[in-house]
């Protein structure tokens, strides 16, 4: 049985909800970082082709402040579903829950990543 990186699986999924398949996506195409396998921050133009062109929904978190460097390696290893970082305002996440849990820490990413890591 062949297992699936998190980007691997997050691209099929991808793929399978596309309205037009190309049968294949570059991970440059989609991901920030190609060497850790397990990040699933968003390259600009996957966010755009996944929320033009396939029917994943995705929900804004309102970030308190601008995220820092430590915050953006603390969601490099606890978000466990795509995310853009559209602005230093908004988070796009591909999880409900990930989304509700920040609005239910007021937007305090940083606490709500140093409670979820531990």
């Amino acid at each position: 049985m062949l297992i699936l990186t998190p980007q691997e699986e997050w691209a099929q999924k991808f793929l399978a909800a596309s309205m037009n398949p190309t049968g294949a996506l570059s991970k440059y195409f989609l991901w920030v970082n190609t060497v850790n396998h397990h990040s699933l921050r968003l390259e600009w133009r996957g966010f755009q082709w996944i929320t033009v062109g396939t029917t994943i929904p995705h929900w804004n978190a309102v970030m308190a402040k601008p995220p820092s460097l430590s915050v953006l390696l603390k969601l490099e290893r606890a978000m466990t579903s795509p995310y853009f970082i559209h602005n230093t305002e908004t988070l796009k996440v591909f999880d409900p829950q990930h989304s509700a849990m920040i609005a239910l820490h007021s937007g305090d990413i940083e606490r709500y990543l140093d409670n979820m890591l531990g």
